[in-house]
C-alpha cells in the first residue's frame, strides 16, 4: 500500500458517498455501509506503523484522502480523515496504552480536543467528568479520546491532558442537530467520575512537539482544512456543470453559459480554489519536513485558516451566481454551502485568533501556551 493508491481508491469511491451525502444528513452520522466501505478500503490503519500492524504511510495522505472524499460528501471527508489522524495521535499515547487500543491495527476513535472535562489525579491515574463536545464519529467508534484540565487538591488548575478511555466508560448526549455537517455524528461525550490509569493520558502540551517531531496543531489545521478545499472543488465543477446547461429565468431563451459575468464567476472561483490548494499543500509539506519554531507554526495553522476562508468564499460565490433553484435540498451546492459554513467554526480555524497568534510571536512577544504553539 502506499499513498498513491490509497488517494486513487477515495477518488474511485467518491461517487458513491455523494450519493449517500443525503442519507448522512438524514442519519446526522455516516451510513454503516460507509464505515465498511472504509474498513474494506483500508483507509483507518494507512498511518499506524507497520510493527504494529498498518501501512506505515505518512500522515500526508490524510489531507489528500479527505480532499477526495469531500468532492463528494464533506462529512465522509471530515469523518475519514479525522478517523485517520487520531490513529497518529495514539501513537503519541506510551506503548502500554498501543498495546490496548491498536489490538486490530487500528482504531475508530473520535477526539474532543476542547479542554472541558475536570480531571482529578488518584491513585494509579485519574478520575474525569465532565461534558466534551464535538466527537466527530462517535456512532462508530470503540474507543475515546477526551480532554481535561486537570486540578490539584486546591484546585488549582496544573495541566491539560487528553485521555483514552473505551466507549463502555462514557456516556452519548445526541445533540448534533445542525445546519451543516450533520452527517459527522459530532455528539457529545458525558463523563461521570470514569477512571482513566495514567498511561492512557498524555500532556496537551506534550503534543506541541511529540515524539515523532511532528507538532499536533499544524497537522490538525490540514487534516480540518482538507475538507473545506474539497468541498470548494466540488462547488465549482457543480457550478460549472450547471451554468452550462442553465437557461435564464424571465429570458427569451438566453443560456446562462453566453454571460460573461458567469463565466468570470467560474474564473474568479477557479483561482480562490487554486488558492486555497497551495495554502493547504504548503502547510502539509513544512508541517511534515520539520523542525519548526513556534513562528513557523503559527504562520501554518495561519495558511491553513486561510484556506478555509478562501474555500467558503469560493462556494458563497457559486451560490450566489447558480439561481434560487440551487437552494432545494436535492442540490449538492446548497449542501456544500451548508457544510463548509459549519465546518469553518471550528476553533482553529479563527482568523483573528490565528492571526493575533502569528503576529504577537513577530513582534517578539511570548505565545500563548494554550495555543499549544
Amino acid at each position: 500500500m502506499d499513498a498513491a493508491t490509497l488517494t486513487a481508491r477515495a477518488r474511485e469511491l467518491a461517487p458513491v458517498m455523494a450519493e449517500r451525502a443525503a442519507e448522512a444528513e438524514r442519519l446526522r452520522r455516516l451510513p454503516d455501509q460507509t464505515i465498511a466501505d472504509l474498513r474494506d478500503a483500508d483507509f483507518f490503519r494507512a498511518v499506524v506503523s507497520t510493527e504494529r500492524g498498518g501501512h506505515g504511510l505518512s500522515p500526508s495522505v490524510i489531507p489528500a484522502v479527505a480532499t477526495e472524499f469531500a468532492q463528494g460528501c464533506v462529512s465522509t471527508g471530515w469523518v475519514t480523515g479525522f478517523f485517520m489522524v487520531h490513529n497518529w495521535l495514539v501513537a503519541q499515547f506510551p506503548d502500554s496504552a498501543q498495546d490496548e487500543v491498536l489490538v486490530d491495527g487500528y482504531v475508530l476513535a473520535p477526539a474532543a480536543l476542547s479542554p472541558t472535562a475536570t480531571a482529578t489525579p488518584v491513585e494509579g491515574g485519574y478520575t474525569l467528568s465532565g461534558r466534551s463536545p464535538w466527537a466527530t464519529g462517535i456512532h462508530h467508534c470503540n474507543w475515546v479520546m477526551l480532554t481535561g484540565m486537570v486540578h490539584d487538591a486546591a484546585g488549582a488548575v496544573v495541566d491539560a491532558r487528553m485521555f483514552m478511555l473505551p466507549l463502555a466508560d462514557v456516556m452519548i448526549d445526541e445533540v448534533w442537530h445542525t445546519d451543516g455537517m450533520r452527517g459527522t455524528g459530532s455528539d457529545t461525550i458525558v463523563t461521570e467520575g470514569a477512571f482513566v490509569p495514567a498511561h492512557r493520558s498524555i500532556s496537551m502540551l506534550e503534543l506541541a512537539n511529540p515524539a515523532s517531531g511532528v507538532p499536533f496543531v499544524p497537522l490538525l489545521a490540514a487534516v480540518a482544512a482538507a475538507p473545506a478545499v474539497g468541498a470548494a472543488i466540488g462547488a465549482v465543477d457543480a457550478f460549472a456543470d450547471r451554468i452550462r446547461t442553465r437557461v435564464l429565468a424571465y429570458t427569451l431563451g438566453q443560456e446562462a453559459k453566453e454571460r460573461p459575468v458567469a463565466q468570470m464567476r467560474i474564473g474568479r472561483a477557479r483561482a480562490d480554489v487554486d488558492t486555497a490548494e497551495a495554502l493547504l499543500d504548503r502547510t502539509v509539506r513544512e508541517t511534515l519536513a520539520g523542525p519548526l519554531d513556534p513562528l513557523a507554526i503559527a504562520r501554518l495553522r495561519l495558511g491553513a485558516a486561510k484556506a478555509v476562508e478562501v474555500s467558503r468564499t469560493a462556494i458563497a460565490d457559486c451560490c450566489a451566481a447558480a439561481g434560487g433553484s440551487v437552494h432545494f435540498v436535492s442540490e449538492p451546492l446548497q449542501r456544500f454551502q451548508r457544510d463548509v459554513n459549519t465546518l469553518s467554526g471550528h476553533a482553529i480555524f479563527d482568523l483573528d485568533r490565528a492571526a493575533e497568534s502569528y503576529g504577537r510571536l513577530a513582534v517578539g512577544l511570548p505565545s500563548d501556551p494554550m495555543q499549544f504553539l
